[in-house]
């Protein structure tokens, strides 16, 4: 993240000018969405994080204070199964702080499927580095993990009105 962009495009093409960051569209549509600016990005600050692990490995690393869309597992798996399901989880977002051991997140399988994966460890961890990418959808994925692009304020909802029509 230290070496992307606005604007720039490809995972490893930092250079070129234009960056998409991979999101989910639906189920199982899978789709690369623009940075269109960062809330932060800030390489040299030293901040507390979140760390959850999911039952395939997966490991997202977030600010307390980062919105994530978590809870139970079967309601989230519902929820993928309609064509808003995905808005909808990230509209229920929530501090990562929050997540316990035994919710669920969105993940993305090995075949490019959207999943719904239990945590199974949570830690915490001090490291170098804020980055808070936007997408006009507000949301992400990070190492697998579905992800909003906001933080500080509880409610996805509010913050993407606000970037939308601000």
């Amino acid at each position: 993240m230290d070496q992307l962009a606005v604007g720039d495009f490809g995972d490893k093409f930092y250079d070129v000018g234009y960056f998409y960051v991979l999101i989910p569209s639906a189920s199982d549509v899978l789709k690369y969405e623009r940075v269109e600016m960062f809330y932060h990005r800030e390489p040299e600050t030293r901040a507390n994080f979140v760390v959850l692990m999911t039952e395939s490995k997966k490991r997202i690393a977030l600010t307390p204070l980062h919105l994530l869309p978590f809870g139970d597992c079967e309601s989230m798996r519902r929820s993928v199964e309609n064509a808003d399901g995905i808005e909808q989880l990230l509209r229920s977002s929530r501090f990562a702080d929050r997540a316990k051991v035994g919710d669920c997140l969105m993940t993305v399988d090995d075949n490019g499927r959207m999943t719904i994966e239990r945590i199974v460890k949570i830690g915490r961890q001090i490291s170098e580095g804020i980055y808070s990418p936007m997408t006009v959808t507000g949301s992400l994925l990070v190492d697998g993990v579905l992800s909003s692009c906001f933080s500080q304020v509880e409610s996805h909802t509010v913050q993407k009105v606000s970037i939308t029509y601000g």
